[in-house]
């Protein structure tokens, strides 16, 4: 955003802004006041939005931001991250800056589910997958309980009923966790393998 053309307390103020998508420029100019004494780094303003997944998945970000006073100088602020509060839907956003960028995000809340038989034959090896949703992928995963292992599909053997539990991390260290109860008779056949 830059001023020209200030006289008698107005200036023409335009403000640029780059597609990163599609490389295009798009510009905007009006007459304003020459007095502004706040700045804005970064920020998102939507309305009528009904679902966290109508934002952009990996947030908006601003680099390269620089500020000048009315003589042209170059200032270095310490910008203020703030969120509206009281928001719906709630998305767990999150603002981060420094002097020259502003990262404006918003995390669905991570949900963790697994599928897999919760009937099955003694020693017979079947298979459980978890899924996560939400978040910021990737994921990480943590079995434990009846069997335990680090990958997104667990196989194995049981010979008594229990429990299976999983833990779904993401890129910023939130987990959720889900889990079955697992009844092994010799009734029971294994269909998830």
């Amino acid at each position: 955003m830059d001023s020209s053309d200030c006289e008698d307390g107005e200036c023409v103020w335009t403000v640029v802004t780059r597609n990163l998508t599609t490389d295009t420029l798009t510009y905007r100019s009006w007459v304003d006041t020459v007095a502004f004494d706040t700045a804005t780094g970064g920020t998102v303003e939507v309305y009528d939005l009904t679902s966290c997944g109508q934002y952009p998945r990996y947030g908006v970000s601003y680099t390269d931001i620089s500020l000048r006073n009315e003589s042209g100088a170059t200032v270095t602020p310490s910008w203020s991250n703030i969120v509206t509060s009281g928001l719906n839907p709630f998305c767990s956003f999150s603002v981060s800056s420094t002097s020259t960028t502003a990262d404006l995000t918003h995390f669905a809340p991570l949900s963790a589910d697994l599928t897999g038989d919760d009937e099955i034959a003694p020693n017979e090896e079947c298979g459980w997958q978890a899924w996560g949703s939400g978040g910021i992928p990737p994921y990480s995963y943590n079995w434990w309980g009846a069997l335990s292992g680090s990958s997104q599909t667990i196989y194995g053997e049981l010979s008594q009923s229990s429990w299976l539990w999983v833990a779904i991390t993401d890129s910023r260290s939130v987990a959720d966790t889900a889990r079955i109860f697992i009844s092994v008779d010799e009734a029971y056949n294994c269909d998830w393998k």
